[in-house]
């Protein structure tokens, strides 16, 4: 072979190889990111399955009668399944975490250790508000998911029902050229941070007024009531209800509450309001600067539960 063929042959071969390697790259996802291994995640997964499996049964055997909770049961566990094979690592920007609690200086519970940050499991259910990218899990759980370099709250589904309903977040910050291992989410993502417990309000003007009555028992035996908690009753969100702006807890004793807001239109909701039963729509509120609103839980427009059947 000449020497114009070999170095033919050796100029074909490296752009074959650069071809190769660009789609090496480009299969990766990108030259930066973050990958790793769900915990238990096969098991996890194929408890689920077997769980949603035997719950359909039962539902469709019309011989039996079918325990109350039964279809939401069913409903939740169908909505785990998912997050854990479609959604079952996800980055969000850790600036749009939801708000700190706010609690009254006045208020009994603004002596509990029980703060954090406010909870929406319907619309956040990761606790935070904007989503930078998604990664689905192959069937032993790993994971790859290629980011641009910046900060992240990395949210990694894992085994249990109280992982999957509350979910862990860890602060990552990713470098151009690498690819971090994330195999979970970790406690210390800003999770300690105080309630704005007892503070001066950082506005003065918002809303005020009491939340709904506590749940009551069947047959005069009262509901589950917390004692002295930080129990979040009450929610601020922008008027389209894509972000939540506040929240705020209710007083233990007789339901009132304080959430500071800056000037200008909200949609207010309380949560005992949004359960199954209720004909409450969120409020749309517009607050003025130095203007305190007054707004109260329609009690009205809640409906208990109906009781069982007594022996």
């Amino acid at each position: 072979m000449g020497l114009g063929a070999k170095v033919g042959l050796s100029v074909a071969t490296g752009a074959l190889l650069a071809i190769l390697a660009t789609r090496a790259i480009a299969q990766s996802g990108d030259s930066s990111g973050i990958f790793g291994k769900a915990p238990n995640y096969a098991k996890e997964s194929k408890r689920l399955e077997s769980q949603i499996a035997l719950t359909q049964r039962q539902l469709d055997d019309a011989s039996r009668p079918h325990p109350r909770g039964m279809a939401e049961s069913l409903k939740r566990n169908e909505e785990l399944l998912d997050r854990m094979k479609n959604r079952c690592a996800e980055a969000f920007d850790p600036a749009s975490r939801l708000p700190l609690i706010y609690v009254a200086a006045s208020s009994d519970s603004s002596r509990s250790a029980n703060r954090g940050h406010c909870v929406d499991r319907e619309r956040f259910p990761s606790g935070f508000m904007e989503k930078v990218a998604t990664a689905a899990c192959e069937s032993d759980g790993s994971y790859r998911m290629a980011l641009q370099p910046g900060s992240y709250a990395v949210v990694i589904a894992e085994a249990g029902d109280s992982h999957l309903s509350n979910p862990r977040s860890k602060l990552v910050t990713v470098k151009s050229q690498q690819w971090l291992q994330i195999m979970r989410g970790d406690e210390d993502s800003a999770c300690c941070e105080e309630s704005i417990s007892g503070k001066k309000p950082p506005y003065n003007s918002g809303v005020k007024g009491r939340g709904p009555s506590p749940q009551v028992g069947c047959y005069g035996v009262p509901g589950p009531r917390p004692n002295g908690e930080v129990v979040q009753c009450v929610e601020a969100y922008s008027p389209g209800g894509d972000r939540m702006v506040a929240c705020a807890a209710c007083d233990s004793s007789n339901q009132s509450f304080t959430m500071p807001l800056a000037p200008g239109e909200y949609l207010i909701a309380f949560d005992a309001e949004k359960e199954p039963g209720s004909n409450a729509a969120p409020r749309l509120v517009t607050i003025a600067p130095q203007q305190w609103l007054r707004v109260d839980a329609k009690r009205a427009g809640i409906r208990a539960a109906p009781c069982p059947r007594l022996p």
